[in-house]
Formats: structure tokens, C-alpha cells, sequence
């Protein structure tokens, strides 16, 4: 399951890249939906994309995601970063700790332990 970050990401575009060979869920949903966190929990693999700050209203990806990697395995890659005077700019306005990254992708469960490309690769030939 893929859950995709609507309230500060470009979703659409995301979406439009992806497959659609795997369940993807818009996080306004979540509201709509009260049994999401129970299935984000027993889905083998969730994938979810946010920004690295959360901004959804009470915190609601922050939420989705503790409860989609509630005692599994999680595993995040931090992608586009941002420019040294992007990150200054943030410290400025108030942000004590600014990120470094926009894009946060977090992957729980089965994916998590065994990433794509994680298996044991041959010693190299000496």
C-alpha cells in the first residue's frame, strides 16, 4: 500500500508516475476512512510519501505513519534537498531545527527488511 502525503507534496504528479498495480491511499482519507490505521497496519508493505514537515491537519501523517510502522520494521530515505540558504531561510521564520530534505519516503514491514536489491550480493573476485 502506497499512502501519499495530500497536504504538502505533489501527489498528483506522484501518482501519475506510479504503477497502479498497488493500492495507494491519499491521506485526507484517513478522516473519512476509521479502519485505514488498522489495514496500514496488517498490509505486508506500506510505503508512505510526505514532506519532511508535517503540516496535515493534527498532525495526520505523523499519526498514519506511527500506526502503519507500529512495531515493524521501518526504513526512510530522505529525497530533494533543500539549498544551505533554503535551510537558513527556515531557521529565520522559526524552524529550530530545519530539515534537510523535502521529500520523505518511509517504508514499513516486509519492504523495510528486505529492500529491493538487499539480498547478499557475491564477494568480489581478488
Amino acid at each position: 500500500m502506497i499512502l501519499l502525503d495530500v497536504y504538502d507534496t505533489d501527489f498528483q504528479a506522484i501518482s501519475a508516475q506510479l504503477s497502479g498495480r498497488t493500492p495507494i491511499v491519499l491521506s485526507y482519507a484517513a478522516d473519512d476512512d476509521p479502519g485505514l490505521g488498522g489495514r496500514l497496519h496488517v498490509t505486508p508493505s506500506v510505503w508512505i510519501v510526505r514532506n519532511t514537515r508535517d503540516i496535515s491537519p493534527r498532525k495526520a501523517m505523523t499519526r498514519l505513519q506511527a500506526e502503519a510502522c507500529a512495531g515493524r520494521a521501518e526504513q526512510d530515505t530522505f529525497l530533494d534537498p533543500y539549498a544551505s540558504w533554503e535551510r537558513t531561510a527556515m531557521r529565520i521564520v522559526g524552524h529550530r531545527s530545519a530539515p534537510a530534505c523535502f521529500y520523505q519516503l518511509t517504508v514499513c514491514g516486509q519492504a523495510a527488511q528486505h529492500p529491493p536489491g538487499s539480498a547478499a550480493l557475491p564477494a568480489p573476485s581478488r
